[in-house]
């Protein structure tokens, strides 16, 4: 009897992973969309192995079969990729609409990516470590144009400490703030091309101990523009409260503007960097809820 079970336990499983894709995504996305890419935090926790969930011979790692790790939908774009970036040996295993896996391993260093020839539906990503024996954290990157995604090269060894104490203090945003500001050191000895959790759109030299400020973001803002003004060459790179990544250099001028329409509510951290190393620059971070005009003058 116990025979039988694990057998109809196993045939349910493959007719459930044979099938399109019934999800809801956690976004929709159409071709020329920006910023991109597109990227979402994970923890990486599975503990089924690829091959005994029934996924072809090519995928591999320990993944949760039953649960994607991101869901998207695509649409009129000739191509798209995936890719996933950790400081683990992570793996990609991506359903398409029409129940077809695609999957890879080590595309960027020990980083995967999926390339997609004319997507149309919904895509389940799921992302497997390795190895079992401990539990990450990855970085999914949605791209029309392309990676490299991890760092540049996919083996960045550096890392950013996100519950650190931020440099500058926090700020807490409401409905119809208006604008705030406050006066922060930009820079740091880590290098965010090192850094493979952070997206290869990224750049500069920040402090990896902890950001620069940290904001406190209430729903309900239809816009949030934050900006870092200085003499000197400065970037910007944040974490917003979905865990999605967003960076800009040379906005206005060489100051870096990130501009979110219908911010996501929860805690934003904030990294100004420095474009060269040596940091110590000083800056105002300037935030916004309007979206016309300049904010550095």
């Amino acid at each position: 009897m116990r025979t039988t079970l694990v057998a109809s336990a196993a045939t349910f499983l493959a007719i459930t992973l044979a099938c399109g894709s019934t999800a809801v995504p956690d976004i929709s996305l159409s071709g020329g969309f920006l910023p991109d890419p597109v990227t979402s935090t994970v923890t990486v926790d599975g503990t089924v192995y690829a091959t005994a969930a029934l996924l072809p011979d090519s995928c591999v790692g320990y993944m949760n079969p039953n649960t994607a790790s991101y869901t998207v939908a695509l649409s009129d774009m000739s191509e798209a990729f995936i890719g996933a970036c950790s400081s683990t040996d992570i793996a990609l295993a991506v359903r398409g609409p029409d129940g077809t896996w695609q999957c890879n391993d080590d595309t960027e260093g020990t980083n995967p990516v999926v390339g997609l020839t004319n997507p149309n539906g919904t895509y389940e990503i799921f992302v497997a470590r390795y190895s079992d024996d401990a539990v990450a954290s990855a970085v999914i990157n949605v791209s029309e144009s392309g990676g490299p995604f991890c760092g540049g090269s996919g083996g960045g060894s550096e890392t950013v400490n996100m519950t650190g104490t931020p440099s500058s203090g926090n700020t807490a945003l409401i409905s119809g703030f208006g604008s705030a500001t406050s006066s922060v050191t930009a820079g740091g000895s880590t290098d965010v091309d090192n850094v493979s959790s952070i997206p290869s759109n990224c750049t500069g030299y920040i402090n990896g101990d902890a950001p620069t400020h940290r904001l406190d973001v209430a729903s309900g803002l239809s816009a949030l523009r934050i900006a870092s003004c200085a003499d000197s060459d400065t970037t910007l790179v944040i974490n917003d409260g979905d865990g999605n990544w967003h960076c800009n250099d040379d906005e206005e001028g060489s100051n870096p503007v990130v501009s979110v329409t219908n911010p996501t509510s929860g805690t934003w951290d904030v990294w100004v960097g420095t474009y060269s190393s040596g940091g110590g620059s000083a800056a105002t971070l300037k935030l916004s809820d309007s979206t016309s005009g300049t904010l550095c003058n």
